[in-house]
């Protein structure tokens, strides 16, 4: 799972269930059969909508979502788009009116866009908004991009450009933003004669702030016809934090919320609607009691939007 800070690593698989499910609900995704380090954990899994790229094939939940899986890292939902070249940005809108988290002391919210890549070392870029209970702040992740202690590693280049402080390394503070106002965010692909790249930029209250990540040639971009091979993906999150000593906290019934909606979702120009979704779906649905994507279910708040309520009042672990 893609989010902004490394909590615990990512189960084997041989700890996650097979299934051949194509949609709806799996009660528990944990395999207690196996070798299972989560004897308590009971964490379900909602399929909104998994598609094959072929004509005639039917994705199940092993196709895609499994290998995405993460139990330990609080109640969540993905929207992921088509890999291809069609798109090389995505952008959105977080009305920050319409956002609200609560009992934050373990948690971080995130409400984010991102974009995955092929290449042989960096394989995404978290673009969106985190709330550790005091405010909203814009925040981007590269995994593996910084040295353990903010620096750019030799052979990346980053950049920095406007009037809104993004964090993105562990050196940064994080600024946090002053009103209600929408926040507009932009996530993009490309590449030159010898680097790759993808740049963020958020727009708010008439003032802009941007980043890039720039890694050597092939490091973070398969290209087919000259273009990146890309996928663009929509989220919302409660993950525990990291504590000071390393460790993450436990993703416990700890009565955290966030309530908040994304809109005016697009790649390149064109609506991001359900039809450009190929896979969408949330972990610990327990703990997810109103979720709308696009219009994939008859509960919507718009084509091109997303709303989220996650509260954590069940003990899934």
């Amino acid at each position: 799972m893609a989010t902004y800070i490394d909590v615990a690593k990512h189960p084997l698989d041989s700890l996650l269930i097979h299934s051949s499910k194509t949609s709806g609900q799996i009660a528990d995704v944990i395999d207690h059969d196996g070798a299972d380090p989560y004897p308590n954990a009971h964490i379900g899994c909602d399929i909104f909508k998994t598609k094959s790229i072929y004509t005639g094939a039917t994705a199940t939940f092993d196709t895609f979502i499994r290998g995405k899986i993460e139990p330990n890292a609080g109640g969540y939902y993905y929207a992921h788009g088509y890999e291809g070249t069609t798109y090389q940005s995505a952008t959105c809108r977080v009305p920050l009116s319409q956002c609200s988290v609560a009992n934050m002391s373990k948690r971080r919210a995130c409400v984010s866009i991102g974009i995955g890549t092929k290449g042989s070392l960096y394989t995404f870029v978290d673009v969106g908004l985190g709330n550790d209970g005091n405010g909203w702040f814009p925040t981007c992740w590269c995994r593996g991009f910084f040295n353990e202690d903010g620096s750019v590693k030799t052979g990346n280049q980053f950049f920095r450009a406007g009037d809104i402080a993004i964090h993105a390394s562990g050196l940064d503070p994080y600024t946090v933003l002053k009103g209600t106002d929408p926040v507009t965010i932009k996530v993009e692909a490309g590449t030159t004669s010898t680097l790759d790249f993808v740049r963020a930029e958020f727009t708010y209250q008439g003032k802009t702030g941007s980043v890039a990540f720039d890694v050597p040639k092939g490091q973070m971009h398969v290209l087919s016809g000259g273009k990146p091979e890309v996928r663009f993906y929509r989220f919302m999150s409660l993950i525990p934090r990291i504590e000071r000593s390393g460790n993450s906290v436990d993703d416990d019934a700890d009565r955290s919320a966030l309530s908040a909606v994304i809109d005016n979702l697009k790649l390149g120009t064109t609506d991001w609607t359900a039809d450009k979704v190929q896979h969408a779906y949330s972990v610990q649905y327990q703990n997810i009691p109103d979720l709308r994507i696009s219009n994939i279910r008859s509960s919507t708040i718009g084509s091109n939007a997303d709303y989220a309520h996650i509260y954590h009042t069940v003990q899934t672990h």
